[in-house]
């Protein structure tokens, strides 16, 4: 999701507009904010936008952040997750977890990074659960176990946990991880 400065005086200055991350369609206006989830009514795509600190200017003033240098202003993080990479972390989440899990969660960037650090830990387990998921490298999608990576894979790493499952030592592993992670998989989906 793009977050563009806002160019229309029909609007105050302290609003921005947020596009869509695969199309351009602008989605809404928005001031001041902690996070937002909006689906694209064009393309479908899940569009995130965070911050990462709270603004440092009280809500009673927000046109003096026009004036105030680029460095003080909230940082922010994008990211849109098309619906094939939400199935396949879903489809993910499903072998580590459950069906059950995977249908509540709010699949977000920082459930990404929670379902990215479990499947590294899994394969953690045994030479030949890493073997497993070397597989499944991509040099065009960067390190094994990347972000890009589980995004672009997630299906291929769903099957693979999936045939894992069939050796008691894996299955062992997979959920001891399941247990690890539950907490934290579940305060990303919540944004906490």
């Amino acid at each position: 999701m793009e977050l563009q400065k806002n160019n229309n005086s029909k609007y105050p200055s302290y609003f921005r507009e947020c596009r869509c991350g695969k199309c351009e369609k602008l989605l809404a206006r928005v001031g001041n904010y902690t996070s937002i989830q909006i689906k694209c009514p064009r393309c479908g795509t899940l569009n995130h936008l965070k911050t990462e600190s709270l603004p440092s200017l009280p809500l009673s003033n927000p046109d003096q952040a026009e004036k105030e240098p680029e460095s003080n202003r909230e940082r922010r993080t994008l990211m849109s997750l098309s619906s094939e990479e939400i199935n396949g972390l879903k489809a993910i989440v499903s072998n580590i977890w459950n069906t059950g899990i995977a249908n509540r969660i709010d699949y977000n960037e920082e459930v990404a990074k929670v379902i990215r650090t479990a499947v590294e830990e899994i394969s953690r387990c045994s030479a030949a659960l890493k073997n497993m998921f070397e597989l499944l490298a991509d040099t065009a999608l960067g390190a094994l176990f990347s972000l890009p990576w589980l995004l672009a894979k997630g299906i291929s790493i769903a099957g693979t946990l999936a045939n894992a499952k069939n050796n008691l030592q894996h299955r062992l592993c997979i959920n001891s991880v399941a247990a690890n992670y539950r907490t934290r998989l579940e305060e990303a989906s919540f944004g906490i």
